[in-house]
């Protein structure tokens, strides 16, 4: 029984960080986001992207997939959805940013899905924040 309250304390705890670190990403920025906001991301995450952490694994983004590629293993192909609001299965449920920095990916519904933020993104590199775990995933960009 302690072991099942520790773990989902954990998982508040990370969901509650993720959410205070999406909520603060928009500060400084004018309360109501122009409805292109998600363009200059959508752009720049165009491309593959070579993990930090583990070179073996590599992520595609195209105009409509998400693709994960690991080296020998087939590809994972999901859909994704740049947004301003998480509404995926708890611990991520109701999460809402103040522009279009989540990146959602589902496979068939968008309500089973993954919730990402994105913590930065450039002709580089891609951070983004796992919300269901409160992770950091960096990417180097592929030529």
């Amino acid at each position: 029984m302690p072991q099942l309250l520790n773990r989902t304390l954990w998982w508040l705890c990370t969901a509650l960080l993720a959410l205070l670190h999406v909520q603060c990403q928009g500060q400084s920025k004018p309360k109501s986001a122009p409805a292109s906001a998600a363009a200059p991301y959508q752009q720049l995450l165009l491309g593959r992207w070579q993990s930090l952490s583990d070179p073996s694994f590599v992520l595609r983004i195209t105009a409509t997939a998400y693709i994960e590629e690991y080296k020998g293993e087939k590809p994972s192909s999901l859909h994704y959805q740049l947004t301003d609001v998480c509404r995926c299965n708890p611990p991520a449920a109701a999460l809402k940013a103040d522009t279009k920095r989540l990146l959602v990916t589902y496979e068939d519904s968008p309500a089973d899905c993954y919730c990402y933020s994105i913590d930065r993104v450039d002709k580089q590199y891609l951070t983004l924040l796992y919300i269901g775990r409160g992770n950091a995933l960096r990417f180097k960009r592929l030529p």
